[in-house]
């Protein structure tokens, strides 16, 4: 047997199973090494990235304004920003590692902040603006506003903290201002419309003293002057030219007692004291269509007995300034007036017409051409009330009147 059987056994029998050449095996050896060299320097540059990243975060958190904290899933201060340990008054030793809670004998241990890391944190990846008032030792009482955020792939909390008491104490201080604000201009509304009503109802107290005046005194004596007149009238009829005169001062006597008859009333109507709001409207359309010839039609649902006297007087002067006006403008001899109460209870009185009509846009811009108009208004005004116009040419004009009796 030659000594070269082994090789030619192993060659001819188990060619199929022989070992690579050694040059193969080099050639993959090569590229193994090649392909770690990548790796570790793929690692190594993913590394320095990381770190670069790291080192770029923690600059950013550290020049941030508001206090920042990280910590480990188990609620463990991992570190801290600059505003934290400043605006706390906590160094980096007592504060990095600690269990927050425990952190500034325990001044962080707020039932609040239990409820979001422990609650409400493990169920949502945020929350946002969630507001806590607290008192610490170091800085007094503080209200802040927490933000937190889950950082799952890198198994931290970053927990921000910006103080808002200046802030709440300066919109709280805004609250106040306005809430007296408006305290005030409820007062000086009050004022205002107790004023109105009192010169409301000194304004017909003098018109009822002037009508006195006119009932009691100058009334009287035109009728003493008609009364000796009348004595004197059979001795004129001698005298044609005398008889003539003391006819014509006898009639400027009679139309003299009518005006002022008619004065006395309109200056101080005795239904407004008798009677309801519906019966003082009646008798004025009364008054209306004997003076002017304007035909009123009142209707209500209601009797309207108003128990104040300045809203009952107001109510009779404005509607009656709106009358006049159908009678110097409208170029109609019909009018209504409507009462009725709104949803809220106040007092709902139009005054409409189907006469010509008029432009309320230019109307409302003179001053001059419309005071009547602007006179009820601002009157209607001091009493919380307002007044509303709708008006067409051709067809007409409604003005409504609401009035709060509350």
């Amino acid at each position: 047997m030659s000594i070269h059987d082994p090789d030619q056994r192993v060659q001819k029998g188990e060619g199929r199973h022989a070992a690579p050449p050694l040059h193969q095996l080099a050639a993959e050896l090569t590229a193994t090494q090649m392909q770690l060299q990548t790796m570790r320097k793929t690692h190594a540059n993913t590394v320095e990235a990381l770190q670069r990243a790291k080192e770029y975060a923690e600059q950013i958190i550290a020049t941030m304004r508001e206090s920042l904290l990280v910590l480990t899933p188990d609620l463990r201060i991992r570190s801290a920003n600059e505003a934290f340990y400043g605006h706390f008054q906590v160094t980096p030793e007592e504060t990095e590692g600690q269990l927050i809670y425990r952190l500034g004998n325990h001044q962080w241990d707020i039932p609040h902040l239990h409820t979001l890391l422990e609650e409400i944190l493990p169920n949502n990846q945020v929350f946002k603006d969630f507001e806590v008032t607290h008192n610490f030792e170091q800085i007094g009482r503080r209200t802040m506003l927490l933000n937190a955020c889950r950082l799952d792939h890198v198994q931290f909390i970053l927990l921000a903290i910006e103080d808002i008491t200046e802030r709440k104490q300066a919109e709280d201080a805004l609250h106040q201002l306005n809430q007296t604000l408006e305290e005030q201009v409820v007062l000086r509304t009050a004022q205002v419309q107790s004023l109105a009503a009192a010169l409301t109802l000194a304004e017909q107290e003098e018109r009822r003293r002037i009508a006195q005046i006119l009932h009691d005194d100058l009334q009287q004596q035109l009728y003493r002057i008609q009364v000796q007149l009348l004595t004197i009238l059979p001795e004129a009829d001698s005298d044609p030219r005398v008889a003539a005169h003391a006819q014509k001062v006898h009639t400027w006597l009679d139309d003299a007692i009518r005006i002022t008859r008619q004065l006395t009333v309109e200056l101080s109507p005795p239904i407004l004291l008798e009677e309801g709001l519906t019966e003082a409207l009646g008798w004025l359309a009364a008054q209306m269509t004997a003076s002017y010839g304007l035909q009123v039609s009142i209707r209500a649902v209601h009797a309207f007995s108003l128990p104040d006297e300045d809203i009952r007087v107001l109510l009779l002067q404005l509607v009656r300034e709106l009358l006049f006006n159908v009678v110097k403008h409208a170029a109609t001899d019909q009018a209504m007036v409507e009462l009725q109460f709104d949803e809220a209870g106040a007092l709902q009185l139009t005054v409409s017409d189907a006469g010509c009509g008029f432009d309320v846009t230019q109307a409302m811009a003179n001053k001059t051409s419309s005071f009547g108009l602007f006179s009820v208004r601002e009157r209607l005004a001091l009493f919380g009330g307002r007044m509303d116009i709708a008006s067409t040419l051709g067809q007409g004009t409604s003005i409504l009147l609401t009035v709060p009796l509350s």
